[in-house]
């Protein structure tokens, strides 16, 4: 299997921890009392190219965020900056590139989504542009344990969503921001504050077209007033100085290839034929029937650009099936986007797995293969835009999968579904032979990854250890034991 090798957690082990205590001390020999500012695009849009011009009459530079997914989408995307242009920005104009993740939704449901979010993401920017991603902005701004330990060995600085200002004592791995100050008087108040502080303030700026008027209004200030704009880097090295070991970049940590989707390429609804998703065969009593192309819902960003879309009336049904073959996997994370509107619970729509080779079905509450057919139900309330849905399964042997769900109206009223990307990623070592017994008789499934603590891995004994992270920052095996039916 193509993944991630325990060599990897070596590696993170015995690599130096740029922890908070010691950030916080900055530099000792620094009096220097003169403030920074930095200001921080949290997308990066196309809006933001009609501000260099403007940086530059000021002799400053800007950040960028970046959501590593859509630089190479960005022809279907008219908003977001391609590679071609972050690297303009970059190697033209100094300005910094920095990462969002991979898809910015800020949870992880195994190892695979935080080495997507945190190391894939990073080296995606820097292949793809040639510039060195120093900074990460967590979408949700919060860094439990195991995902600020991997944030601290990959990266030399991180931003948190907690307001205010940024000193040497502080850490450089929970910076602070602030909203981009409005108005003329407001700015100098702000500006001519921070003059003789010694402080740092990033203005974070989600509006660029919007914003133009109060950034150079901005730009201005901090030239009469002496204030430095800075890039995050800069302010950082400013207060800290470089991050141990990051001018080494830690992108070969991400194992040569990205992780293995059993799934295929075809459960990704991005490819079309006659209206429908490739790779699906599609069965609908319902004539309205369509690729939609709405990427957000409620705060949740889906990474394709397109998913299915059904607006079912009474008495309609919708059946998506998908063929695909897997190899001996003793877990595996199961996970669908899915929504729908006029109803508060998924009733009305389930799911089925079928092992085409011995005929047996995947019941998910008893969590084994059942010799009669079993039908999932999505047990979550899922109202509003794409969400995901997931759980975990395992494949004793290598086989051939037929997924089905089912969405009809029994409800009386109009109903609208939507669906995307499904994937059947291994959160173990799927060649491991040893670990195949784990998967004959298991009453429950152990949860495989905590964000707080670690994702588990084996050895070649095949036996399983949980990663966890000590209180002095060290990287720790715990062995770990599943409960077994009897």
């Amino acid at each position: 299997m193509r993944g991630f090798s325990i060599l990897v957690f070596i590696a993170l082990s015995v690599l130096p921890q740029r922890g908070a205590s010691a950030e916080k001390k900055g530099k000792s020999a620094s009096k220097e009392q003169s403030g920074m500012v930095s200001i921080f695009f949290y997308d990066a849009r196309k809006e933001v190219l009609d501000l260099v011009e403007m940086f530059d009459k000021y002799g400053a530079r800007g950040v960028v965020g970046i959501r590593a997914v859509l630089p190479s989408k960005s022809k279907g995307l008219n908003d977001v900056l391609s590679f071609d242009d972050l690297r303009q920005l970059g190697e033209g104009h100094k300005w910094e590139l920095a990462s969002n993740g991979y898809t910015s939704l800020g949870f992880y449901d195994s190892w695979m989504d935080l080495a997507l979010e945190l190391i894939h993401s990073k080296k995606l920017i820097e292949d793809s542009t040639g510039i060195p991603v120093h900074t990460y902005v967590s979408p949700t701004g919060k860094y439990p344990g195991f995902v600020d330990f991997m944030v601290r060995k990959l990266y030399g600085a991180a931003l948190s969503r907690e307001e205010g200002l940024n000193g040497p004592g502080d850490d450089r791995f929970r910076l602070k921001v602030k909203k981009l100050p409005s108005g003329k008087d407001e700015m100098e108040k702000v500006v001519s504050a921070l003059a003789d502080s010694g402080l740092w303030a990033i203005f974070r700026v989600d509006d660029p077209a919007g914003a133009r008027k109060n950034i150079e209004e901005l730009l201005k200030s901090c030239r009469k007033h002496g204030v430095k704009v800075v890039t995050i880097r800069e302010g950082t090295g400013k207060l800290w100085g470089a991050p141990s070991g990051y001018e080494k970049e830690l992108t070969w940590l991400f194992s040569a290839s990205a992780p293995q989707d059993y799934a295929g390429d075809g459960a990704k609804f991005e490819k079309w034929q006659k209206g429908l998703p490739s790779g699906w065969n599609v069965y609908s009593t319902a004539d309205s029937l369509w690729p939609d192309t709405v990427r957000e819902g409620f705060g949740i960003d889906v990474p394709t650009l397109t998913h299915l879309r059904a607006h079912l009336t009474p008495g309609d049904t919708l059946i998506l099936t998908h063929y695909f073959a897997v190899p001996p996997m003793p877990l595996a994370l199961f996970r669908i986007y899915i929504s729908m509107w006029s109803c508060e619970k998924m009733g009305n729509t389930y799911w089925t797995l079928k092992d085409l080779e011995k005929d047996l079905w995947w019941d998910n509450k008893k969590k084994k293969w059942a010799p009669e057919v079993i039908r999932n139900t999505f047990d979550v309330i899922l109202i509003g835009g794409l969400k995901p849905y997931s759980t975990y399964i395992y494949f004793p042997d290598s086989t051939s999968l037929e997924l089905r769900i089912f969405s009809y109206d029994n409800l009386k009223r109009d109903m609208v579904f939507m669906y995307d990307d499904f994937t059947i990623l291994p959160t173990l070592k799927a060649d491991s032979r040893k670990l195949k017994k784990l998967s004959r008789g298991m009453k429950q499934l152990t949860l495989p990854f905590s964000e707080i603590s670690g994702p588990v891995i084996s050895d070649e004994k095949g036996k399983l250890y949980r990663l966890e992270v000590s209180t002095e920052g060290k990287l720790k095996a715990v062995p770990l034991k599943l409960r077994q039916s009897k």
